[in-house]
């Protein structure tokens, strides 16, 4: 009886992979030479002239920063640096709120804390400026951006501080 079993068992096995053998799987890859149009669209710069705001002078805002926001404002993940600066940029977009400025030129930060589980104060000194006399970028400005641009403290858009050697 057992004999019998095994001898079904095994011919249902061939059977089964006579049947899979069978099965063929078609695959065709073709390739021509492919050329993207991909769109451009060319954007001619704006220049900007920022005017400060010499009636209200320097200004000095204090703001005070609750636990609730702090958390919100300052990811424990992040380093020390990144906090800080998610703290003066908080700082910079109240005052520009409050005085209804486009940006705080110059501005100074004070950021303490007796303890951090009670709040954070960050005290902001600066000028008020707003945009004014926006316009094309024209031939006359270029000269001026380039001569920026090859100042060798700078990369690209940030500013490398001079160290003297």
């Amino acid at each position: 009886m057992r004999m019998k079993k095994l001898f079904l068992l095994s011919v249902a096995c061939m059977l089964s992979l006579a049947v899979s053998a069978q099965k063929t799987v078609k695959f065709e890859n073709n390739q021509a030479r492919a050329f993207d149009v991909v769109p451009n669209s060319y954007v001619k710069p704006l220049t900007v002239e920022l005017k400060i705001d010499e009636q209200k002078g320097r200004i000095t805002d204090v703001w005070e920063i609750r636990p609730d926001e702090l958390i919100a404002l300052v990811n424990e993940k992040d380093a020390g640096d990144v906090q800080m600066q998610n703290l003066r940029n908080y700082a910079i977009f109240k005052s520009s709120q409050k005085h209804n400025c486009d940006v705080i030129v110059a501005p100074i930060f004070n950021i303490r804390s007796e303890d951090v589980s009670r709040g954070v104060t960050v005290t902001l000194i600066g000028f008020c400026a707003n945009f004014v006399n926006w316009k094309t970028m024209d031939d006359k400005d270029v000269l001026w951006m380039n001569v920026e641009r090859a100042d060798p403290r700078k990369v690209g858009q940030s500013y490398t501080p001079y160290v003297r050697q």
